[in-house]
């Protein structure tokens, strides 16, 4: 694997392991002021959606900047 398949790994795995911790958040939210929870709402699903986008289109990003540099 190179590099940048490295670095997308890592962040795919960043990605889950930020919307697994929100998620915790949301399940006990006697932890969390409601704030909190609304945000971890919305940062869960964002996290949710760059890993489904990096997963499904990360490849041609890479490929992309290989074929710039």
């Amino acid at each position: 694997m190179n590099l940048m398949g490295w670095i997308k790994l890592a962040a795919i795995a960043a990605l889950f392991v930020l919307g697994c911790t929100f998620a915790w958040f949301v399940i006990n939210d006697d932890a969390a002021p409601n704030i909190l929870v609304a945000a971890a709402v919305v940062a869960g699903i964002v996290g949710v959606a760059a890993g489904i986008f990096l997963l499904l289109f990360g490849w041609v990003i890479v490929e992309e900047y290989v074929r710039i540099t």
